[in-house]
């Protein structure tokens, strides 16, 4: 059972493999990733009636100066980010989001410097309204034919608003907080088991 997101891909990408001596939890990569790539997965989320943030991925320094013009940073914050497979975001903590700043001018900046230093443009994201714990992640077992058969939910507690260590000061809002609790929520159950659904049916498609 892979311990992190990286591990997590090296098991997906070589189930077959693995498959033939263990029984893992974890999907193909057919299936993972679309779930682990945020732009695939955001369509399946709505293709699956499940709302996302408003989200952007520039495909060159034309199209993300446009996209960057046009944002709202009097009514709204943005977060940067880039792939989990590739190189972090923030050299510092090794994290693949980072804060996008509070005006055009150090969103542009923040972007420009993330692509001379790992060679493409960061997704930006809109951050949703609202405080941390009112964060609900669900976890679910899948069967062989795609069906949830298990699952629980957490609820982040809004205890720190900051981790500091030597790497710097890091705000949970745009991470996970450690600290969570157990919930019952079915509202996010039947959201997570339609997005998992969504995900592996393109598999058979």
């Amino acid at each position: 059972m892979p311990g992190d997101d990286h591990f997590l891909i090296l098991a997906s990408k070589n189930f077959d493999r693995l498959s033939r001596y263990f029984t893992l939890a974890t999907p193909p990569w057919g299936v993972l990733q679309r779930v682990i790539d945020r732009s695939q997965a955001y369509d399946l989320a709505q293709e699956a009636g499940v709302k996302t943030p408003r989200a952007f991925l520039p495909n060159d320094l034309e199209e993300m100066t446009q996209i960057i013009s046009e944002l709202d940073f009097k009514g709204h914050s943005y977060i940067l980010k880039t792939p989990i497979e590739g190189l972090p975001i923030d050299v510092h903590t090794g994290r693949f989001t980072r804060d996008g700043g509070p005006s055009a001018a150090s969103m542009l900046e923040s972007c420009e410097e993330i692509y001379s230093r790992i060679g493409q443009y960061p997704r930006i994201e809109e951050v949703v309204p609202g405080e941390s714990d009112q964060s609900i992640g669900v976890s679910m077992v899948v069967d062989r034919n795609h069906e949830p058969v298990l699952w629980y939910c957490v609820r982040r507690l809004k205890l720190f608003l900051y981790s500091r260590n030597r790497a710097g000061t890091h705000p949970y809002e745009l991470g996970g907080n450690v600290y969570c609790e157990s919930i019952h929520d079915d509202e996010a159950v039947e959201a997570a088991k339609r997005f998992v659904r969504q995900a592996c049916s393109r598999e058979n498609g």
